[in-house]
């Protein structure tokens, strides 16, 4: 999400990104997490492991493209389901989708996991703070 930079009245407005928050799968280690995007070209950045403001763990599940809005109805219908503030995203032939911590205490959810042959994997996350930013 850009971040907007304060501006005095007469002066026009620009968008610009401070910093990004990347997860990982927590079987990513930081040493593969800082190869992994020494791949890109990225300006001068510094990685902060240590981000205050998200929780410790960041859960999800990995869903088949075809079936992901079959599972998406069943999960709504969970008594613990609320929609984690991360969207779902696109990968490959699977969708990523975000769940809360409330939703993984849910009988309801074990079961839509079983049904669908479902795994519940953590990830974390790594702030990407842009050193050379106006």
């Amino acid at each position: 999400m850009p971040i907007l930079t304060p501006i005095l009245a007469d002066e026009k407005q620009s968008n610009v990104v401070a910093s990004l928050i990347i997860q990982f799968g927590d079987e990513i280690t930081e040493q593969e997490a800082k190869a992994i995007l020494e791949n890109y070209s990225l300006p001068t950045y510094k990685l902060d492991y240590n981000i205050d403001f998200l929780p410790d763990k960041h859960y999800y599940i990995i869903v088949d493209k075809n079936k992901m809005m079959g599972v998406k109805d069943e999960l709504r219908k969970g008594a613990h389901w609320t929609d984690p503030a991360s969207p779902d995203f696109e990968k490959g032939n699977n969708y990523i989708i975000p769940i809360t911590d409330k939703a993984i205490q849910d009988k309801k959810f074990l079961v839509l996991l079983e049904k669908n042959n479902l795994q519940v994997k953590n990830s974390y996350g790594v702030n990407l703070i842009l050193e050379n930013f106006p």
